[in-house]
């Protein structure tokens, strides 16, 4: 029995029912491993507590399934991850805990509870945190174990005693080398899949932070300050993942990878100095890439990169506050294609001022930039970003009332709707940018002709399928 459980909830407990009894033909297009609670496992470990992450995602498990491993495990405390999106899965797991009368305390954590802490008074829950939780998580773990109460010294602890509500101060984590590698002894790492490579995968970041201030991320509101793990703890964990775990592509989820040219630089020289074979990808902006840095890359490992174009439209792109021009992109897009590195790209639908020709124009950029896969959004209103503020302010939203609703199955998440158009329009140019991409002859002939063994094509054919049936049809 664990003392502490981790839960990273599905987005959807109908749709795991569906993908259990195979009345759902979509699924989950990637999945890597969750590095928050990989950290807070390996963190809770080393302070000599017992841990089990349940990945319910990936594990497609419902909401009975995981009550039963709450009941089987008998934690002291259950740690639940939230992200907005999740709200409705986390609001039915912490209800039927709270209704079987499961003797474990729900502990909330995540990007959403940074951004709104009271979530916790609704859920009539006690504790949840507010940025990094490693140490912190720790010591409320001590406490309660010995049955104290005096909850002051617990870095970004949010807490409910008796009615009161009190928030203690956020500290991040400025030594990241300080921290163990992630817990990958607690997952099974072949449940992971990623459409770029064939074998085991794995997820790691460099560093931590975004400096940036695109008005739909809710990342500036929690901090923008990026501290770097050194080169030399990079390494050894690109080591340890390659050799003890047999890993044949790691995922860095930086927010922006390249944001120092010259430390990527040394991360990939590094790789080829000490003869580490793996294969890599990362996200990054394509202001912040150019020939020689990409053509290291490739050689060190890379064949994946993303970049969030968000939109076509330069106009567009600068009301966003992601100001990256057009010829950038070309650029990156460019010299990726001819090093033979694949790219992603992100484009979102629905900004300030958007209109129906701009998103034409997304779909005619993206098109033109041939990346090797294209991933297309409609425009969530996230807490704490500055969209989402600018519209409370003009009283086009109510916080938190709405992230309350959804929550309850009362609303759903709210998307920004330009002036002049609505849902259904955005939905129709989604579906219409998924088939312009996907459906080209030539995008499909040159999947195929990259086809080299079996595994490739049973990779190709689950994401295309997923795809297919999720965006497409």
């Amino acid at each position: 029995m664990a003392q502490v459980l981790l839960i990273n909830p599905p987005y959807s407990f109908t749709g795991v029912v569906k993908l259990k009894n195979k009345k759902q033909n979509g699924g989950f297009y990637i999945s890597y491993p969750h590095l928050g609670l990989g950290y807070l496992s390996s963190y809770l470990k080393k302070e000599g507590f017992t841990v089990r992450i349940v990945d319910a995602s990936v594990e497609l498990l419902d909401i009975a399934d995981i009550i039963e491993i709450i009941k089987r495990e008998k934690p002291l405390l259950t740690g639940i991850t939230v992200t907005t999106p999740l709200l409705r899965t986390v609001y039915e797991i912490v209800k039927s805990i709270q209704s079987e009368k499961i003797d474990t305390e729900i502990v909330l954590g995540g990007s959403h509870i940074s951004i709104d802490p009271e979530l916790i008074k609704d859920l009539g829950v006690k504790y949840g945190f507010v940025g990094e939780a490693e140490i912190g998580l720790s010591r409320l773990c001590g406490k309660l174990l010995k049955k104290e109460e005096d909850f002051e010294s617990v870095d970004g602890l949010v807490y409910n005693d008796k009615g009161r509500y009190f928030a203690n101060p956020i500290k991040f984590i400025s030594d990241l080398d300080a921290l163990p590698f992630p817990d990958r002894d607690a997952i099974d790492n072949d449940k992971y899949f990623s459409p770029v490579v064939s074998g085991r995968i794995t997820s790691m970041i460099t560093s931590r932070g975004c400096p940036f201030g695109c008005s739909y991320c809710s990342r500036p509101a929690i901090g923008r300050k990026v501290r770097n793990r050194s080169i030399i703890n990079i390494i050894d964990e690109i080591a340890l993942v390659t050799g003890k775990y047999g890993v044949k592509y790691i995922n860095f989820e930086d927010d922006t990878f390249t944001l120092d040219k010259d430390r990527a630089r040394e991360i990939c020289e590094t790789i080829l100095e000490r003869g580490l074979k793996v294969l890599w990808g990362c996200q990054t902006r394509a202001n912040l890439v150019d020939y020689d840095l990409l053509a290291l890359m490739k050689k060190s490992g890379c064949i994946k990169i993303s970049f969030g174009i968000e939109a076509g439209a330069e106009r567009v792109r600068y009301i966003i506050n992601k100001k990256i021009k057009n010829e950038d992109f070309e650029r990156a897009y460019g010299w990726a294609n001819r090093l033979g590195i694949d790219t992603n790209a992100y484009i979102m639908f629905g900004h300030p001022t958007e209109t129906i020709a701009d998103m034409e124009e997304s779909i005619k950029f993206t098109v033109s930039l041939n990346p090797s896969y294209a991933a297309f959004y409609i425009t969530a209103v996230l807490p704490g970003s500055t969209l989402c503020e600018e519209l409370i302010a003009k009283g086009k939203l109510v916080h938190p009332e709405i992230w309350r609703k959804y929550m309850r199955g009362e609303a759903e998440l709210p998307s920004y709707i330009p002036e002049g158009l609505n849902e259904g329009i955005l939905k129709a140019m989604l579906k219409k940018a998924f088939r312009r991409f996907y459906l080209r002859p030539g995008y499909i002939l040159g999947r195929l002709k990259r086809i080299r063994s079996l595994a490739d094509i049973k990779r190709n054919i689950k994401s295309g399928w997923v795809v297919m049936v999720d965006y497409i049809t």
